[in-house]
């Protein structure tokens, strides 16, 4: 006998969940964390599309593609490789197991696919699953980070965990959060780690080894091919400052 999914109950007499300063609040204590007693527990995810990305390549488009990661995923490929597409459609689904559901930030990376070299960076976004509905699919656009432009469409389920007991306009609040949440700029990091007082929602967050956590803010981590070309841009720019000045040393003796 196959048992019934569960699904989360609304109680039309919990208060309303509430967007305000990039943050999703509901009511302390009034919707219960339902999980497994080890912690652990299994989404469903629909790569469903992407829209207006960055053009990665030289020709004015990208070969778009999707990895998944988190703490207990290292990094996997969950959807094909869509060439020359700035716009691409994948209509994919997958269903995975996550070690820990109330700590884990769960993250989104699109890549450009190249034939030569490493596959471009187009744009990430994270996911906080203890704020997931149980058994209810989330429906989301994503603003992209470390993109000038871009978003992701796709949908989360919840199968044996998450919020239950939850407000009506839960659903509504939850899109509607998540379709707002900005994306940020490496550059913009400078600035949102100063400010103490308007801390991101994903803090106290444990995320993937690529990544950190910067003022509840999810930050990539520089790679070491960046990192690489940084030290090699700044050899260079000593380099130059050094025949400057023997140059002008030389200009003076004569």
């Amino acid at each position: 006998m196959m048992q019934a999914p569960m699904i989360a109950a609304t109680n039309p007499n919990c208060p309303i969940a509430i967007v305000a300063n990039h943050k999703l609040s509901l009511p302390p204590g009034a919707c219960p964390f339902v999980v497994n007693p080890n912690g652990n527990g299994k989404i469903r995810i629909r790569l469903i599309s992407a829209s207006n990305l960055v053009s990665a390549d030289a020709n004015g488009y990208s070969d778009p593609y999707i990895k998944v990661k988190s703490t207990s995923i290292d990094s996997i490929k969950v959807t094909k490789v869509i060439e020359k597409n700035l716009n691409p459609v994948w209509n994919e689904e997958v269903v995975l197991d996550i070690s820990s559901v109330g700590r884990e930030l769960f993250i989104f990376d699109v890549y450009d696919s190249d034939k030569v070299g490493n596959d471009d960076l187009l744009g990430f976004v994270g996911v906080d699953l203890s704020l997931l509905p149980l058994g209810l699919e989330v429906l989301t656009c994503e603003n992209l980070s470390f993109a000038k432009h871009g978003v992701l469409q796709i949908g989360i389920t919840a199968l044996d965990f998450g919020l239950t007991n939850i407000p009506p306009n839960y659903l509504h609040a939850y899109t509607e959060w998540r379709n707002t949440l900005p994306g940020h700029q490496r550059k913009e990091f400078k600035k949102l780690k100063k400010h103490k007082d308007s801390c991101g929602p994903y803090a106290n967050k444990v995320v993937h080894e690529d990544y950190k956590v910067t003022n509840g803010y999810l930050k990539r981590k520089k790679s070491k091919r960046e990192k690489t070309a940084k030290g090699f841009v700044k050899g260079l720019k000593i380099a130059g400052k050094v025949s400057l000045k023997v140059l002008d040393s030389a200009t003076e003796d004569d």
